[in-house]
């Protein structure tokens, strides 16, 4: 897994994301390639769409702000669990 620092060009922190490189059998089923997290006073600015391109999501059913993350990003599919694709 790698961390990486999401940045404004000011350099303020704005999130993290983290990157499994790998998935096993239980994470293609239960898990994720990308977990992320953008801080509460950046939240509607674009900063999760940006993390995303192509990405295996979940998300838990009671996070209507990942869900709606990832459908503005073109996802979706059953059980929450979403492939995204996502053209730049």
């Amino acid at each position: 897994m790698t961390t990486f620092f999401a940045r404004e060009e000011s350099g303020a922190f704005v999130g993290m994301v983290r990157m499994r490189h790998c998935l096993n059998e239980a994470l293609v089923e239960h898990g994720c390639h990308i977990g992320y997290f953008v801080r509460s006073d950046r939240h509607g600015h674009g900063y999760g769409k940006q993390i995303l391109a192509r990405a295996l999501l979940t998300t838990d059913k009671d996070n209507p702000a990942s869900i709606a993350l990832i459908d503005a990003c073109g996802g979706g599919g059953p059980c929450l669990r979403f492939w995204i694709e996502h053209g730049d």
